[in-house]
């Protein structure tokens, strides 16, 4: 018998070049992938064009054979596409940072308008998340204690703030929308940090606060 010199395993049939049957099939293999890829760096330009040319001439065509092979490799598209993505976090936030940097208004229009679409949805569902994982509400809320507690001056007019704040509780439990008591200028920003004082508060609908988000319109006005 001979020996495969790639599994180096005895065989009664051992094919061209000393392989046995096996190794063969994946040397074969291997020496086409390997010679279809040279040729595609070498001539890249032109199968580029190619491609091009053929997906445009036959696009249903092409988008039957997508998902025809979207089904038979699922879990394995999904698993690269997963793995991607796990590599790729840094990437995948400058992309998307660069994309709302381009489409700004564009998406906040539409983010608006889905949040007005869906109000009695997304406040389901953001009170089934404050019941399920009350320790990240009470967080949230001790940090904006905090921030509250370290921009509020001894000067401020507390009583006058208080009124504020009832004013807006007056207006959600009459009107039945939600009111809320804005920072004019945010506690917390990157460009500009406020007080937390009367003259820094502005009374908005939860819509209009949520939408404005750390922002200073150029509309505010203090509720005095």
């Amino acid at each position: 018998m001979k020996i495969c010199q790639d599994c180096n395993e005895a065989e009664a049939h051992i094919k061209r070049r000393g392989r046995c049957v096996p190794c063969a099939e994946v040397h074969k293999a291997n020496r086409v992938k390997a010679n279809n890829e040279r040729f595609y760096r070498e001539n890249r330009e032109r199968e580029k064009a190619r491609s091009k040319k053929y997906k445009d001439d036959n696009p249903e065509l092409v988008r039957e054979k997508a998902k025809a092979d979207l089904i038979v490799r699922k879990d394995e598209i999904s698993a690269k596409r997963k793995k991607w993505r796990q590599e790729n976090k840094d990437r995948i936030r400058e992309q998307r940072h660069r994309d709302h940097l381009r489409n700004k208004e564009k998406e906040n229009a539409r983010s608006r308008a889905y949040k007005e679409a869906n109000k009695v949805e997304l406040a389901d569902k953001q009170s089934k998340y404050n019941k399920e994982k009350p320790e990240g509400n009470r967080f949230r809320r001790s940090l904006r204690r905090a921030a509250e507690k370290q921009a509020t001056p001894s000067w401020a007019d507390k009583a006058k703030m208080r009124a504020i704040y009832a004013e807006a509780a007056r207006l959600t439990k009459e009107t039945g929308i939600m009111y809320h008591v804005d920072h004019i200028y945010p506690l917390q920003s990157d460009w500009c940090c406020g007080l937390h004082v009367e003259t820094n508060l502005q009374i908005l609908t939860a819509f209009e606060n949520q939408s404005k988000k750390n922002r200073q319109p150029l509309s505010s006005v203090a509720v005095q």
